[in-house]
């Protein structure tokens, strides 16, 4: 975890959580996460899109991707601290 100021706090989890079972359910998460954020990225490459939807509309779907980006990149670097992946 990392905090203001750019400080990282690291809280050993073996003998507090099942971490396998952790790891499974990151990983479950990030797959989804990848699954819509693909989605998402189709949405904005089509050009029919695009020219149809509401200024606003194709924004707020630009933010939303780049928020979804940055969570699939701090899910992934939860898996790979606590997977070994």
């Amino acid at each position: 975890m990392i905090l203001a100021g750019g400080h990282e706090v690291v809280v050993p989890l073996a003998g507090v959580i099942d971490v396998e079972k952790e790891c499974r359910r990151l990983q479950d998460e990030l797959a989804g996460l990848e699954k819509q954020l693909g989605g998402l990225r189709q949405r904005l490459a089509n050009e029919s899109f695009l020219s149809r939807a509401k200024p606003e509309v194709v924004e707020a779907e630009r933010v939303k991707e780049r928020e979804w980006s940055m969570r699939q990149e701090q899910l992934a670097g939860r898996v790979r601290a606590l997977c070994g992946a």
